[in-house]
Formats: structure tokens, sequence, C-alpha cells
């Protein structure tokens, strides 16, 4: 018997996320979590910046953001972004001040570089 949404009753309701789908996208299956939290499937760092940094899934934006954050996830932010971070602990801990404007411009261009990889990606790099 059909409930009043039109469904049997074991049906997933229409709005509902299938399971291991990103949350962005929900094209993708992925096994792939959030960088800042790790909470929810984010199957790219496509669908990560839009989720974190353009705050196209609400709930998961106002998550990461609430949470505490590493030198990482503020290094994550700013490379995102195509910044510099100004966190000082940041600056030192991933080396920026070893370097000059230019330098540090250049930095920021190699970690983004190396974040379109996926893990998977670089476990061939390594083991290959």
């Amino acid at each position: 018997m059909a409930n009043d949404n039109g469904n049997s009753g074991n049906d997933p309701l229409p709005d509902a996320k299938p399971k291991n789908k990103c949350i962005v996208c929900g094209q993708r299956n992925t096994t792939r979590r959030c960088t800042m939290c790790s909470k929810d499937l984010i199957c790219s760092t496509a669908c990560q910046y839009s989720a974190t940094i353009d705050g196209v899934n609400a709930t998961h934006s106002k998550l990461c953001v609430d949470l505490p954050q590493t030198i990482a996830d503020i290094l994550f932010k700013s490379i995102i972004i195509n910044q510099i971070p100004t966190d000082q602990k940041t600056l030192f801990d991933y080396r920026f001040n070893d370097f000059n404007d230019h330098g540090k411009r250049m930095l920021v261009t190699a970690y983004k570089h190396a974040l379109v990889y996926d893990d998977s990606a670089l476990a061939n790099w390594t083991s290959g």
C-alpha cells in the first residue's frame, strides 16, 4: 500500500541522498571524505572547493567552518582560493617564510597542483 507521498514506505524518499554518493554533485560513488572534516563524502577537489569555499552545500559548509582548524586546514583553504596563507604558524610550518613574495606565490601554485591528484594516483607514483 502506498503512503501519502506515493511510495510503498520501503522506498527511499525522493530527496534522500544515496549512500556513497558525493554530497555535492551526487553523481559519483566515492569513499573519499571531506579533507576538512572527514565527515561527508566528497568525490573530488572541485567538489571539495564547492562544499567548503563556495558553500554550495550549506549544511556541510557550516560544519566545516565550525570545526577547530589545523594548520593543514588553513593551508588548504588558502591554496584553494589561490592565496598565500596569513597564519604565521602555517607560513612557518609549510616553509613560506623561506621565500620572497614571488617564491611564496610559486609555493602556493606547487601546493595547488599537488591537490589535483587523488590518493590512488599518488600511490601509483610512489610504488611504480
